[in-house]
């Protein structure tokens, strides 16, 4: 959840206003001044640990090194919580992909991060275009861990 929000303060912030970075980065704000500004801009829309993490980085005058530090940290998260068990699910049923590729397949032993599998497809005149997959899996964090995805033909 926190490496979301940094994440997406990365995407929709430091990304969208270069300005902003330029500020977090600049001499001319003293310390204080950049974490009072944090503050009036994040105080209502982050969690209390990634107010936290910020305030942290601003305390040791390394906001400027904001972009480069999510980026390492989302790299360890990524290597710590490679995803275990991996299970798939058809909360709508199945009846495009291939039985026997699927069982084949999974559950997969581990499944890192931006790594695909390939599975056979079947399709038709009466195929809907668009299905339910849910992916099932357990990581350092916890168990059963979902993500459902809409993939259409």
């Amino acid at each position: 959840a926190v490496m979301d929000e940094l994440q997406a303060l990365v995407s929709e912030v430091l990304d969208r206003f270069p300005d902003f970075e330029q500020i977090l980065a600049s001499e001319l704000l003293s310390q204080d001044e950049k974490l009072e500004m944090i503050d009036r801009v994040f105080g209502g829309s982050l969690s209390a640990t990634a107010l936290s993490f910020l305030k942290v980085m601003g305390d040791h005058g390394r906001l400027g090194f904001l972009r480069q530090v999510v980026r390492s940290a989302q790299t360890v998260w990524d290597e710590r919580t490679n995803r275990r068990n991996v299970r798939i699910e058809f909360p709508e049923g199945n009846d495009v992909l291939i039985q026997s590729d699927i069982d084949s397949k999974f559950p997969l032993e581990t499944l890192d991060t931006h790594q695909s599998v390939e599975l056979i497809a079947a399709v038709h005149m009466g195929t809907k275009s668009k299905h339910v997959i849910k992916l099932v899996w357990d990581d350092d964090s916890s168990n059963n861990n979902e993500k459902v995805t809409y993939p259409t033909i």
